[in-house]
């Protein structure tokens, strides 16, 4: 079982399964992409583009997809806004990793926030 969650992501009309691994998050990571940093610079209304293409290729290679990154990056360039969004949203939650919970007794993840001083 994956700790990450199955996406679909739309490529060239066709939809595509995909459920990311460690491995596949350690190879976007070693080539100098944070995703805490996509996170922030989204928010901010400044997503790192090239970035982005470099991550949804990825995933849809992982799916035996035949795309590049100057594919995917040409598609958040020109695409609708509804396709650019779908690709964005999918690229993201696919590494959030599922949290996982005790559905009987209603347990919930330990919190990981820092105890402050």
């Amino acid at each position: 079982m994956s700790i990450f969650r199955e996406v679909v992501l739309e490529w060239e009309g066709k939809e595509h399964r995909v459920t990311p691994s460690m491995a596949l998050l350690r190879s976007i990571e070693m080539g100098n992409i944070s995703f805490m940093d996509i996170a922030l610079r989204t928010s901010q209304g400044t997503p790192p583009f090239s970035h982005l293409a470099t991550i949804i290729a990825k995933l849809l290679q992982s799916a035996n997809v035949n795309v590049t990154e100057e594919a995917v990056y040409m598609k958040l360039m020109s695409g609708t806004e509804k396709e650019i969004s779908s690709l964005m949203t999918g690229a993201m939650v696919a590494f959030a990793p599922q949290m996982a919970t005790d559905d009987k007794k209603g347990n919930k993840p330990a919190d990981r926030t820092p105890a402050k001083k």
